[in-house]
């Protein structure tokens, strides 16, 4: 049966900042082979355009005026805004009205909430990561952000959470019925980072440029914010260095305000203690995908070192890639990445005030003994890499989120779905 579905996202391709975007793209190109319509409202930085492939239409509002806002939750209002005017003058044009509104994260769920109350169509969440989860790295929490996100974990005819410990968090903060949130752990097509292995001439350029006297590449591929860990990564990565001097890093991800050069730039000026570290590290910003696929394969072990992690797209990712992974014991991570079968494991540990640090000092007894051990080093990266293709299908995600599409078209409630 053909379903039809409006898609509202914070991001979508070529804006990807993280973990959802990839998750919606992977999403909406697997709903495509089921035959489904989609129909994507996200924002962008550009001007407002649109785009049709298809049965996939995807129309990007134009989040200029939001930019120059002073606060978060000012810029994703007056976003939501501008998207929820673009729905309304775009769903009456349709061919037909959509059979489900899907948003993902409080930063698209008012605009998703409006359109499904003034059109009368069911609507499904996705809560890939809790906002009320910035208390773990130390920031504070906007009192209406945490509304809207309430709101978000039980207002809408469904809820999708991508893990488990996701699953246990949102019934802890906001009081939905465990039996209400729909677990489907995120998906991805491995043919990108599998078909990377074959091009060998792009494997042997890279290796050229960033290690030219055969280093050892570590490769850490995320947003530069607290909740990744930034901090505790670069501390062990000193203590790697020191101790090793044929290790290099590339750290391949975005800042919200500052490029790679300027970070690298920062970090000189006051973190003068890690002055070594930054003669071995290269900053990369923001790859695409294609680009980052091709950088596993020089790399020689993966680092997501998060604080707290819903799901762990980059552990899959390396995971794909053939990479051996060290990831923390947080949230997600230890529902994709088996300790010492499929990657490493190290702790985060919790204080008094319910802030949370990496263990440093596992984090660098992990890299040593991966850079020491090349054959359990391959064992892992071989095991990982059958444990994402066998268990992480985008087709397995795409079919259970389909099913949650089914039963709310129909109006089915939620206790019938399981």
């Amino acid at each position: 049966m053909t379903i039809r579905v409006l898609m509202l996202s914070s991001e979508y391709p070529p804006v990807l900042l993280g973990g959802l975007g990839t998750h919606v793209f992977e999403l909406t190109e697997g709903l495509r082979e089921l035959d489904c319509d989609i129909t994507v409202i996200a924002p962008t930085k550009t001007e407002t355009a649109h785009h049709v492939d298809r049965n996939l239409s995807v129309h990007w509002v134009s989040m200029l005026g939001s930019l120059t806002q002073d606060t978060l939750l000012k810029a994703v209002i007056h976003s939501n805004r501008d998207c929820l005017r673009y729905g309304l003058e775009l769903l009456p044009g349709l061919p037909a009205k959509p059979d489900v509104i899907h948003c993902h994260d409080w930063l698209s769920f008012p605009a998703a909430q409006q359109l499904a109350r003034r059109f009368d169509i069911p609507l499904v969440s996705t809560v890939h990561l809790l906002y009320s989860t910035n208390r773990m790295w130390g920031e504070s929490i906007d009192r209406e952000i945490f509304r809207i996100e309430k709101e978000l974990c039980r207002q809408p005819d469904a809820v999708i959470t991508v893990s488990e410990s996701m699953r246990t968090l949102i019934s802890e903060t906001h009081g939905t019925p465990v039996d209400r949130i729909h677990v489907v752990h995120n998906g991805m097509d491995p043919a990108l980072y599998l078909e990377a292995a074959a091009n060998h001439a792009e494997t042997s350029r890279l290796r050229h440029l960033y290690a030219p006297n055969g280093e050892r590449i570590i490769l850490f591929a995320g947003r530069l914010a607290p909740q990744k860990g930034i901090s505790a990564l670069f501390e062990s990565a000193a203590q790697i260095v020191a101790k090793d001097e044929r290790v290099r890093y590339l750290i391949a991800g975005t800042h919200p305000w500052s490029s790679g050069a300027e970070i690298l730039k920062y970090h000189q000026k006051y973190y003068p203690q890690y002055a070594q570290l930054w003669t071995r590290t290269a900053f990369l910003d923001q790859v695409p995908r294609t680009q980052l696929a091709q950088l596993y394969q020089i790399a020689d072990m993966a680092l997501v070192p998060s604080i707290y992690e819903p799901f762990g797209y980059a552990a899959l990712e390396a995971m794909a890639a053939g990479v051996p992974v060290i990831a923390t014991r947080a949230g997600g991570l230890a529902e994709i990445v088996t300790d010492g079968e499929t990657g490493l494991l190290v702790p985060v540990i919790p204080n008094a005030r319910g802030e949370h640090r990496v263990d440093v000092k596992k984090l660098t007894e992990a890299q040593m003994f991966l850079l020491g051990d090349d054959a359990t080093a391959r064992r892992l990266g071989a095991a990982g890499q059958r444990r994402a293709v066998a268990d992480f299908a985008q087709e397995k995600m795409v079919q259970s989120v389909k099913s949650v599409y089914s039963h709310v078209a129909n109006r089915v409630p939620v206790g019938a779905m399981s």
